[in-house]
């Protein structure tokens, strides 16, 4: 067949011969039809019930650059709902009046994003003092560790004065003095 369909024979009729029979490979209009169907199906029955395409593998149109965002939205406008549902359900219906109990389901790890992402706001709390180092290593899963838990405060924005280890050495300078010598100290050694 392929050397019967290349060269000076490509695009032309193809000639049978001695019985052979023709067998389509491709697919037919009507069966790319029902496919092309069947995919709108499956997309259709993702929006139904508010779940991204990728997350039931439907992976034709997706560019990976947003899938990120696309699970984030599904924790917050499908899975939050349905859980805030459920948490007025159990609380109404098994907890007693009196208990101090709550109900809630825990979302964060699904919140989490990417480790660059994440590392840039563990990074950014810790340099601007709103966040420890030791609960960015809590919120990682890890120990902690001591001496870690004091929020760090950027010397540069700190106001003037109000230093607590700064105070009384504001406009000190605290170098050693170093023994500087001039040309003219230079001569006179050199002459004695």
């Amino acid at each position: 067949y392929q050397a019967a369909q290349s060269g000076a024979n490509r695009g032309k009729v193809l000639v049978l011969e001695n019985g052979m029979k023709f067998h389509e490979v491709g697919v037919t209009n009507r069966d790319a039809q029902f496919l092309e169907l069947r995919k709108f199906q499956i997309t259709d029955i993702a929006r139904l019930f508010r779940v991204p395409p990728h997350m039931i593998a439907d992976l034709d149109r997706a560019t990976f650059s947003n899938i990120e965002q696309q699970s984030l939205e599904f924790v917050m406008h499908t899975m939050t709902p349905w859980a805030e549902r459920w948490e007025a359900s159990i609380e109404s219906e098994l907890l007693l009046d009196g208990d101090d109990l709550e109900v809630e389901f825990d979302f964060a790890n699904l919140m989490r994003g990417d480790a660059a992402s994440r590392s840039s706001y563990y990074q950014s709390g810790i340099q601007n003092g709103w966040l420890t180092r030791n609960e960015a290593r809590i919120a990682e899963n890890l120990n902690p560790l001591d001496g870690l838990d004091e929020p760090l405060r950027p010397l540069n924005m700190v106001e003037e004065g109000s230093a607590e280890d700064l105070e009384g050495d504001a406009g000190q300078d605290q170098r050693p003095a170093q023994d500087v010598t001039g040309p003219q100290d230079d001569e006179d050694a050199q002459t004695e």
